[in-house]
């Protein structure tokens, strides 16, 4: 008996060595792969795009800068609410 797949000689013997799944799986997992990889490609492109159309990639900086000003001092009645 010869295996498609990788042979190991024991005593004389051809051994078949499957690793878990046969040819015929391995092939056919491909048609639901690929397509799901494209999908997948599609989406994200999808999504740059609506996110370059919203402006969300126009001004990167100012969230950054955001965290370095201070404070503004809360007026009066503020003051009076926290209390």
């Amino acid at each position: 008996m010869r295996c498609a797949s990788r042979a190991a000689v024991i005593s004389g013997h051809d051994v078949c060595i499957h690793a878990g799944l046969g040819h015929e799986t391995t092939m056919n997992i491909l048609l639901v792969l690929i397509p799901l990889s494209l999908l997948l490609l599609i989406a994200a492109f999808a999504a740059f795009r609506w996110a370059v159309h919203n402006r969300q990639f126009e001004d990167l900086d100012a969230a950054a800068l955001d965290v370095l000003r201070e404070d503004r001092p809360l007026s009066e009645d503020c003051r009076r609410d926290a209390d």
